[in-house]
């Protein structure tokens, strides 16, 4: 497949695990993209490295151990902790961090949008810099 020269999209999803893609993407784009996702526990590959921290990509950190969610909000802020100090190690700005708390649907708990605002709120107040976004399009899954 050739890619197109005139013009990429500012969204990249990386759900494909194919990274070797952001490199051609890089040069191409009108706008820094946005790279969806990534989790504590996965490896971040350099190339979405170097696009965040110098070619000023935006990237999705969701706060998830593979299929394990936060419990409450508090569970949220330890885990927005670490993979913020993870990010900021490896020299990424938070001005270029998005901030994922992952809301459960409602059919597996309905009080789970209250640590979801918890965090969102704390998040605020602790990384200013740091924006924060939430998925919903599972919200109603199981009601």
């Amino acid at each position: 497949m050739r890619m197109r020269t005139k013009e990429v999209a500012s969204f990249v999803s990386r759900a494909s695990g194919e990274t070797s893609v952001l490199a051609r993407v890089g040069p191409r784009r009108h706008h820094p993209p946005l790279l969806n996702s990534f989790a504590l526990e996965q490896e971040w590959p350099t190339p979405v490295l170097d696009l965040v921290r110098d070619g000023g990509a935006r990237l999705v950190l969701q706060l998830r151990r593979g299929r394990i969610l936060p419990r409450d909000g508090e569970e949220r802020m330890a885990w927005a902790e670490e993979v913020l100090q993870r990010a900021e190690e490896a020299g990424l700005p938070g001005r270029h961090l998005l901030l994922d708390p992952v809301l459960l649907p409602w059919g597996e708990d309905l009080a789970a949008g209250e640590g979801l605002l918890e965090c969102i709120d704390g998040a605020r107040g602790r990384w200013p810099d740091t924006s924060t976004l939430v998925g919903l399009s599972n919200v109603s899954w199981g009601v």
